[in-house]
């Protein structure tokens, strides 16, 4: 046969046998893929929430390893060591402070916007929307199931 890939004792060309393995391969990449972005965005969400938990815990983290860089690069005495610590706890009590005063507006803010898009809305939209909203707000670290949005927008 002239001119054709085939194989006489396999008479499937050879092109398709190249595309099958390269939707094989193709597939298995974006599987890959999907994983990869999926288990980096849980990764990503998580950091955030710890972050925001409001417990001051990445905060505290970083003075701790700012005072231990600092006693070990500028060799601290005792002294020093204290007062450089005791420095670092009033800033790190002034951060949370601020993080708690900004998530609290934040909060605020995307209430705001909830009950403004709620008005616009029809009662079963409302409501579906009610849902969507509760749960990114939950994921983002601005809402709980024990302060809920409202069902019914509050007039303006």
């Amino acid at each position: 046969m002239g001119g054709r890939n085939v194989n006489p004792s396999n008479p499937t060309p050879r092109w398709k046998i190249w595309a099958a393995a390269a939707a094989l391969f193709f597939s298995g990449l974006a599987v890959g893929l999907v994983v990869t972005v999926a288990i980096a965005g849980r990764i990503v969400r998580k950091t955030i929430e710890a972050a925001s938990s409001g417990q001051g815990a990445f905060i505290d983290r970083g003075a701790d390893r700012l005072h231990s860089t600092l006693v070990a690069e500028l060799k601290l005495d005792p002294a020093q060591s204290s007062a450089v610590r005791q420095s670092l706890d009033v800033t790190t009590t002034k951060l949370k402070a601020v993080r708690a005063q900004t998530r609290d507006e934040l909060r605020q803010i995307a209430r705001a916007g909830f009950l403004d898009i709620s008005r616009q809305l029809s009662p079963e939209q409302r409501e579906k929307f009610r849902q969507k909203a509760q749960a990114r707000m939950e994921r983002v670290g601005l809402g709980s199931e024990k302060d809920p949005l409202p069902i019914e927008p509050i007039a303006p």
